[in-house]
């Protein structure tokens, strides 16, 4: 890898298509990133996932980051505070 971009990217990942990592790769650039709030991930399903993840591949291009914004403390000693956080993180790394 050479190279990533994160401000191509839609604000929403499962936004993506073709056209915009053409146009990242048209820089040279073999990477992309992107983000999502925590809250919203428990909508995303595994077929927006594949989807995703196969436009990416087929682009010969790697999904270099994808970072999870939250405002919680992860060493809350609540662990009501900190059970909805690890799930949200598991459904980031999927």
């Amino acid at each position: 890898m050479r190279l990533g971009v994160v401000g191509m990217m839609p604000a929403d990942f499962r936004d993506l298509t073709a056209a915009h990592l053409a146009a990242i790769a048209d820089l040279q650039l073999t990477g992309a990133s992107s983000h999502a709030p925590i809250d919203g991930l428990g909508d995303v399903t595994r077929a927006q996932c594949a989807k995703v993840r196969a436009l990416v591949e087929a682009a010969g291009m790697d999904f270099v980051q994808f970072g999870l914004g939250y405002g919680q403390c992860l060493f809350d000693p609540d662990a009501t505070v900190i059970a909805p956080l690890l799930d949200g993180i598991g459904r980031g790394i999927e």
